[in-house]
């Protein structure tokens, strides 16, 4: 039986198409009202839908694969929807912008703030987080043109930021960076007929990814990883490598959650897999689990290990007190075979990084970029 592909109508489809003309799937439309599109491989079917449709399809399976920004999987918010691959296309920004010159935030009304949005979700979390009283706005675009005169604050997405400003707006916050991923559901994780040729799209993927020196990395040697940045603010889960662990330089070191891809293994269940056996508390594994996005691969050369390999990162951001429960579990588990998970500050794991060997193979460089250019510092919290 074929697997289905719900794939985004628009720009967003245009800007993924050709990466996945390169991993092998090209599509044709019949004519230009089309929305059922032939497929070169026939091992795919594949439609076109709303970006904002996606998410549903998926997390109730009517699509085993989807395509749509983070931005729609974050505002909709379904538990079983799980991110594979992120292309890099259409990125932009998730921002909550008020009128200039304003101290809204400060100087609250004595009503509930009017946000007007797209992303009805994402708002109601935002304004629920800060403990303020509100009434969303659904707006079905040109969302700036709410504020100030009907909505007190706006909450979209940019690019540039130019439309905010044009018209009289300032940021006030920034909560998310998106850009357009591959999405599957849990449930098809565990199907082997699934499986199968996701694993396949997935590596041909990465292979046709521009990010060419990951490429090169995997191509030359074949070794594939997967490790997880776990954090929530400014403190960091992280394994220290233990004295009784096989490779003799790796003992006393610093490392991420995770390790190897095998070759019949997407990278996110690898790493699932990998932190289940790491982490001996099944709560823990699972609040980390459900959090886990893709951030970046790199391509690494190994230290204690011979060669390159290629490296594919996710990050899990931990609310505060979820990551409360996971640091007193932690402090519980003492020595485990390989090791012990510990809690760092980020100004300490700052100050390790600039020392090499006080890490497992290159995750050093892993963590410095993390900390420098990554989530933890583009969040705006």
């Amino acid at each position: 039986m074929a697997v289905s592909l719900a794939l985004p109508k628009g720009r967003l489809f245009e800007g993924v198409r050709e990466v996945l003309a390169n991993a092998g799937i090209q599509f044709q439309q019949s004519n230009p009202r089309s929305l059922h599109l032939q497929v070169s491989d026939p091992a795919w079917t594949a439609t076109l839908f709303k970006a904002r449709a996606i998410p549903q399809l998926v997390a109730h399976g009517f699509s085993v694969l989807g395509v749509t920004g983070r931005d729609c999987v974050e505002d909709a918010a379904y538990d079983s929807v799980v991110p594979l691959f992120d292309f890099g296309t259409n990125p932009v920004e998730l921002v909550v912008a008020a009128a200039q010159g304003s101290d809204l935030l400060a100087h609250l009304p004595p009503r509930p703030l009017v946000i007007a949005t797209e992303y009805e979700g994402i708002a109601s979390r935002w304004a629920f987080d800060r403990g303020l009283a509100h009434i969303i706005l659904s707006t079905r675009g040109a969302t700036e043109a709410y504020a100030p005169g009907i909505a007190d604050l706006v909450l979209d997405c940019v690019e540039t930021g130019a439309t905010i400003a044009a018209n009289g707006l300032t940021i006030i916050d920034r909560l998310l960076a998106s850009s357009t991923l591959l999405v599957t559901n849990r449930a098809a994780l565990e199907d082997p007929a699934h499986l199968m040729p996701m694993s396949a799209l997935l590596a041909q993927l990465h292979v046709a990814h521009p990010d060419t020196v990951v490429q090169r990395a995997a191509a030359a040697c074949g070794a594939v990883g997967a490790v997880a940045i776990i954090w929530s603010g400014d403190q960091f889960l992280v394994q220290v490598k233990g004295e009784n662990h096989p490779v003799a330089a790796c003992r006393g070191r610093y490392c991420c959650f995770g390790g190897s891809v095998d070759a019949s293994e997407l990278p996110r269940p690898a790493l699932c897999r990998e932190l289940r056996e790491e982490l001996a508390d099944r709560s823990v594994v699972a609040a980390i689990e459900e959090r886990l996005q893709p951030w970046r691969s790199f391509a690494l050369e190994g230290r204690q290990y011979p060669g390159m390999y290629a490296s594919h990162v996710f990050h899990a951001e931990i609310p505060e007190c979820t990551f409360a429960h996971i640091a007193s579990t932690v402090q519980r588990w003492g020595v485990t075979r390989e090791g012990h998970a510990a809690i760092v500050s980020r100004a300490l794991l700052m100050d390790a990084v600039g020392s090499p060997d006080r890490f497992v193979g290159s995750h050093d460089t892993i963590l410095r970029t993390f900390l420098t250019e990554g989530n933890h510092q583009n969040k705006g919290h």
